[in-house]
């Protein structure tokens, strides 16, 4: 018997396609490829097997795409909504801040669309919280935190006197020697503030600036 021929996937499709189309006898075609007639009906049966799964997953894509049409459609608000924030944003050339001003802006590009803009989506879009947009602003709001006291005078001369007697020091070490020397109070942060309003910190120090 002769050497059976190893055929690739391709081949093997155009021996199936030879066969439906009645070129050559599944027998010749066998005979040919030194195989068995019942290995030429698999590889028919495979064929048209995956010809069919070809069909399935062709509909199923036709069907995905329907369903993608639906939804961009039901998408349009938001690319209304996304086309308002970005002209606002425009416009304002800067950091979205909510006043009168900034509210009668959205109002105005809102009204362009008839009333089919979402405000709520639209101030996603903006990264605004509902809670932010109704909330009346407050005159004259008062500082956060506590206000910063300005060292004593005493304190600065002390730092001023370490600084002259250290001049290569920089604010770190001298804070240590007012600890010890003086009293707690002269923590870094202090220390640093003072050298740094009398002009007595040195550039190129490893503690030019205090650790946030």
């Amino acid at each position: 018997m002769a050497k059976r021929i190893e055929l690739t996937a391709e081949e093997r499709g155009n021996v199936v396609l030879r066969m439906l189309r009645k070129d050559s006898k599944a027998s010749n075609l066998a005979r040919e490829l030194s195989i068995s007639e019942p290995t030429l009906y698999k590889w028919r049966e495979t064929f048209l097997k995956a010809g069919v799964a070809s069909l399935e997953r062709r509909g199923a894509r036709d069907e995905k795409l329907r369903g993608l049409e639906r939804d961009m459609k039901e998408q349009g608000l938001t690319i209304n909504e996304l086309t308002v924030a970005n002209r606002i944003l425009k416009k304002l050339l800067g950091t979205f801040k909510v006043t009168d001003e900034t509210r009668d802006l959205i109002d105005q590009e809102r009204k362009a669309y008839d009333g089919r803009v979402r405000l709520t989506e639209t101030l996603k879009h903006l990264d605004l919280s509902s809670s932010t947009w109704y909330r009346k602003p407050v005159e004259n709001p008062k500082p956060r935190g506590r206000p910063r006291k300005s060292p004593h005078p005493e304190q600065v001369e002390a730092v001023r006197r370490l600084c002259e007697a250290y001049p290569f020091w920089g604010y770190k070490r001298i804070a240590f020697v007012a600890r010890r020397d003086l009293d707690s109070a002269y923590n870094d942060n202090l220390v640093y503030k003072i050298m740094e309003e009398q002009g007595l910190l040195r550039q190129g120090t490893p503690d030019d600036h205090p650790a946030s």
